[in-house]
This record gives C-alpha cells, sequence and structure tokens, in this order.
C-alpha cells in the first residue's frame, strides 16, 4: 500500500528536507481511522469540499473521490514532479529517488511530496 510505504521511508524523506503530506477527499473520521490502522506518522489532510483538490485539478467529486497523483512541490511552491499514474506498490521509492535526483544531499525541511 502507498501509504505504507511512505511510512516507511520517513526517515529517507527527512534527510532529504522532504515533509511527506497525504491529502483525501475523506473526513477526519476515517483518515484518523486509516491513519491509526497503518500507523502513519505523517498528517493526512481532509479535503471533504474538494477545494484543494480542485485546485490541483483532480477532483472528481461526481465519483466521490480524486485522483491519485503524487505532487512533489519544492519549499517555494514550486512544482517539482507530478505523478499522474500512480502504482501504489513501489510509488514512494519512485519519488524518493526523485527527490535525491533533484536535492541530491540531505538539506533542512521545507519541501513536501
Amino acid at each position: 500500500m502507498e501509504a505504507v510505504e511512505f511510512n516507511g521511508l520517513l526517515p529517507e524523506f527527512a534527510a532529504l528536507g522532504v515533509r511527506v503530506l497525504g491529502a483525501s477527499v475523506d473526513t477526519a473520521r476515517a483518515n484518523r481511522s486509516f491513519a491509526e490502522r497503518y500507523t502513519l506518522a505523517f498528517p493526512l489532510l481532509c479535503d471533504t469540499d474538494y477545494t484543494v483538490s480542485a485546485a490541483f485539478g483532480v477532483a472528481r467529486p461526481h465519483v466521490g473521490t480524486a485522483k491519485r497523483t503524487t505532487f512533489l512541490i519544492d519549499g517555494d511552491g514550486t512544482l517539482r514532479r507530478v505523478y499522474t499514474k500512480v502504482q501504489a506498490r513501489g510509488h514512494a521509492a519512485e519519488v524518493l529517488a526523485a527527490a535525491r535526483e533533484i536535492w541530491g544531499a540531505p538539506r533542512e525541511a521545507g519541501h513536501a511530496a
């Protein structure tokens, strides 16, 4: 599962200064339950009104979801990579490899994946 893989790689992301955030259109209760079930150590943001997902062009309110997409964003808000065809298995490692390619050495926190 994608979230579990990101969770397992958190120390490596942190060493690059990358913060991992999850976002979904699920309720806070559903996100909390999901995070507890998988012991996630990164925040899950609730976008129940589709404001964020619409701004990123991934909202699908007609089916009650947002398109699974990963955005690699620099600390200054620059969009560095977009992953629209996300395969859950191995995706976190793919994003980590891109972060290493972009930022190389460990940095201070400030980027988001």
